[in-house]
């Protein structure tokens, strides 16, 4: 805690004069008294880790002042419970209520356009009200284990990567076809994951499902590849052991390495016919195929593609 902040100390609450107009980065950090806090509409910003390590804080007001709530502004609040965003602010930085494990639900006013690894680690999250403002969402709710429920708006263009990675009560979640762009392991470790929807347009890298995407989705039963897809990368349905059957579209050129390595109950894959390439590891250890089909289309098959898929009878070329 800075020095010149500890005259607005009175027991546990701090009061801040009408007049200030910014909180200065690491004003309170660490303050483990500090339960209650008034901030004046005077105010208008509030600086990096503000409020962060303020591990008896339980109640804040943000006034309509505020338009961003900077990295790490309230950062392992472990108490804080409840928190009214404003429909003044427009961003919410990097971990600005990272590790505040009290939070339960969340509403994001209609003004906020983007949310970068704002909640990450926010265990007894669980349920987020997204707005219909909303453009971006980066790293926003990795580790969110308690997580159930979240319907993300139209309009959304980018899902950053590890976004939702290691939501494990999350079961079900539809992509609004405005998502441009899905990033690495974007819902990688979402052991609840049943179903999914993926957008009919991705942009990323040229249509690709980037690396690890659904990594370690060990309840994901089904899933269709969009037509827009060019490329499947690198460990994308890694170990996604209750995926039972996939149908690779045509426009699929690539499908790289180890992407449906371990998918133990896969035993029936159908390859498109503009397949060009099938990566190290591809299909290791899928048990349950027995055969598959290699569209005259593919000029490689690197090593070990099929390894350890101890069913697999025929595989025609």
């Amino acid at each position: 805690m800075l020095d010149s902040y500890r005259k607005y100390l009175h027991g546990n609450r701090a009061i801040l004069p009408y007049g200030m107009t910014t909180i200065d980065d690491y004003a309170f950090e660490g303050c483990d008294i500090l339960a209650t806090i008034e901030i004046p509409e005077s105010v208008t910003i509030i600086g990096i880790n503000a409020f962060k390590d303020c591990s008896s804080l339980t109640s804040v007001e943000i006034p309509n002042s505020i338009t961003r709530i900077p990295q790490g502004a309230f950062m392992n609040c472990t108490r804080l419970a409840a928190i009214e965003i404003p429909n003044s602010v427009t961003i919410i930085d990097t971990a600005a209520f990272k590790n505040c494990v009290g939070l339960t639900g969340i509403d994001i006013p209609d003004s906020v356009e983007k949310i970068f690894g704002s909640f990450v680690g926010c265990k007894g999250l669980t349920c987020v009200n997204l707005p219909n403002s909303l453009k971006r969402l980066g790293c926003s709710f990795e580790g969110c284990t308690a997580l159930e429920r979240i319907t993300l708006p139209d309009g959304l263009t980018e899902i950053g990567d590890r976004t939702f990675a290691g939501c494990i009560s999350l079961t079900q979640i539809e992509i609004p076809d405005s998502v441009k762009e899905l990033g690495y392991e974007a819902f990688a470790g979402c052991t609840g994951l049943t179903d999914i929807k993926l957008p009919n347009y991705l942009s990323s890298l040229w249509g690709t499902i980037l690396g690890g995407t659904f990594d370690g989705c060990t309840a994901l039963s089904r899933i269709e590849i969009p037509k827009c897809v060019k490329v499947i990368g690198e460990r994308a349905f890694f170990h996604c052991v209750k995926l039972t059957e996939i149908k690779i579209p045509d426009s699929v050129k690539k499908i790289d390495t180890q992407a449906f390595c371990g998918c133990a109950s896969l035993a029936c894959v159908e390859l498109g016919k503009g397949l060009t390439h099938i990566g190290r590891e591809a299909f290791c250890n899928c048990v349950s195929l027995k055969t598959i089909e290699i569209p005259d289309s593919v000029m490689s098959i690197n090593i070990d593609a099929f390894s350890g898929c101890s069913s697999l009878k025929a595989i025609e070329i």
